[in-house]
């Protein structure tokens, strides 16, 4: 991804409903407001509630955006929350240069539960999403952000290894934790400032 001042970036954050999708992908704009003239965030398609399929388009640059909506195959970077939903949307909107971040942990669908359809071995997703993106970090954040205390500290580590690949300009620790500063205090704030700088240690090993 060329992350050069003149040049937008295309981000898309998916999961299902439940996940902070939304909210992750809020996060990083926040984040990156003031180093960034343009600032634009769509909810595109499925519903937002628990179990349904999530995806935000985040589009960020110095020159102007017209549309929220990013079109097909020209997405720079696809955050996943959960593998299925990152695969489906790579398919849609991934091409040569993509790089992926995808957390392994799968939130099972109704219908797999119910004995209706069975959900795809996480290996074989892994291959599909290794193989079709340029560079990829897929790990079971879910189990790591648990680890440190509470599994939802899973996507301030997904926001570290972002912050570490550097290809988002002014997404740092600087700017991540001023802004999560206003939402959390307290031992939930140093949690998620040090689930953070673990995720970005983490993209230095890929």
């Amino acid at each position: 991804m060329n992350n050069s001042s003149n040049t937008n970036q295309n981000i898309i954050i998916t999961g299902v409903g439940g996940q902070g999708n939304v909210t992750l992908a809020r996060l990083i704009g926040e984040s990156v407001i003031n180093d960034n003239k343009y600032i634009t965030i769509g909810e595109t398609f499925g519903a937002s509630q628990r179990g349904g399929s999530v995806m935000s388009h985040l589009r960020i640059g110095n020159s102007k955006i017209y549309s929220p909506v990013i079109p097909l195959k020209k997405a720079d970077l696809i955050i996943g929350l959960e593998p299925v939903e990152t695969l489906r949307v790579l398919i849609s909107y991934g091409n040569p240069e993509i790089i992926t971040v995808s957390n392994k942990k799968p939130i099972i669908p109704a219908n797999v539960l119910s004995g209706e359809a069975e959900y795809p071995l996480i290996e074989n997703l892994e291959e599909k999403i290794n193989y079709l993106s340029k560079k990829t970090i897929i790990e079971n954040f879910t189990e790591i952000g648990i680890k440190d205390g509470h599994h939802l500290l899973s996507n301030s580590i997904i926001s570290g290894v972002v912050s570490g690949l550097k290809i988002i300009s002014g997404f740092n620790e600087k700017n991540f934790t001023a802004t999560i500063s206003k939402y959390y205090f307290g031992k939930t704030l140093e949690k998620n400032i040090a689930a953070f700088l673990k995720g970005f240690k983490m993209a230095e090993i890929y």
